[in-house]
């Protein structure tokens, strides 16, 4: 868990998803990594939801730059998802698009708990590079 959590954070630091623009100089970009428990029972529903909100959240917000969604290799019912916002407005925006309320409220009986930890950026200016060495 330390490890992938130490690599989750190395990734927050460096930034973003290719294709997606960089938030404008001086603009404050919000990072969060949303610590998930979800009941066994209901895993594979809810990385349907997880799956299908992070692929709406990248294709359809502007301003959400990064939505990565990760699970501990021993444990799959431990989700982890690194959250990059262009802004304070991008994350509110997010909030109450129609797919992520959908996944708020489809997914509220199989959650066990849900920890919000907002992140600090050691190297913002890594922002457009980081991940177009994953892009084809």
């Amino acid at each position: 868990m330390k490890k992938l959590l130490g690599l989750i954070l190395m990734a927050a630091a460096l930034g973003g998803c290719a294709g997606t623009p960089s938030p404008a100089p001086g603009t404050q970009m919000l990072v969060h990594l949303a610590q998930i428990e979800v009941y066994p029972q209901y895993l594979e529903e809810y990385l349907t939801y997880v799956r299908e909100n992070g692929v709406a959240s990248m294709t359809k917000e502007a301003g959400v730059i990064a939505l990565y969604p990760v699970y501990e290799a021993d444990r799959r019912d431990l989700v982890m998802v690194l959250e990059i916002y262009a802004d304070e407005e991008a994350y509110q925006a997010h909030l109450n698009s129609a797919h992520f309320l959908k996944y708020k409220q489809g997914t509220l009986k199989m959650v066990k708990s849900l920890n919000i930890v907002d992140l600090g950026q050691i190297s913002p200016e890594l922002l457009p590079v980081t991940f177009k060495k994953a892009s084809p």
